[in-house]
């Protein structure tokens, strides 16, 4: 089965894992997109993959938990999503581009099953919310150019990332 090839071939270029939140694995473009050094990884890209990744590459994301952010985010980039397994509900800003409360899984959501496919410009903004007692959802999760920075949607606007988690610009807290 396809899905099953796609994930058994992500699982040999693993990407930062983000602890109890998320599994990350480059299916290609990562030797281009990975900003750890080349010695840090213990897979290389070939030049193809390298030239790929400058417009286009994609990773398996294993999740294995709602985002627990208490604000929408976007991404750095327009992206395509595809679930393979799981699912999950997408919560989004309602119709007027207010955002939802925390909790609120009614102002503005759609379920994402298995097949749906989810395109997102850099600028879109959501927030992901797993049914308990679900597992993990698997996606292949499509990216291209970088086009803005990754942010949080609050009530003072756009907060970058590193701001937001509390992080200096080296990622420790």
């Amino acid at each position: 089965m396809l899905r099953d090839w796609i994930m058994r071939r992500a699982a040999r270029t693993p990407y930062w894992h983000l602890d109890g939140y998320m599994s990350r694995y480059w299916l290609f473009g990562g030797s281009y997109r990975d900003d750890r050094a080349t010695a840090e990884r213990d897979w290389k890209g070939s030049r193809l993959d390298r030239w790929i990744g400058r417009w286009v590459a994609a990773r398996v994301h294993h999740i294995h938990r709602s985002d627990d952010d208490r604000h929408l985010h976007d991404h750095p980039f327009w992206s395509i999503s595809i679930v393979l397994q799981g699912g999950y509900y997408e919560v989004l800003p309602d119709r007027q581009g207010q955002h939802p409360h925390y909790d609120d899984l009614c102002a503005y959501s759609r379920w994402v099953s298995p097949g749906k496919i989810v395109f997102r410009r850099g600028t879109d903004r959501h927030r992901l919310l797993l049914p308990e007692n679900q597992g993990p959802t698997v996606s292949l999760f499509i990216m291209g150019p970088k086009t803005n920075e990754w942010g949080f949607y609050t009530d003072r606007g756009k907060v970058h990332w590193r701001e937001y988690l509390g992080l200096d610009s080296s990622g420790t807290s």
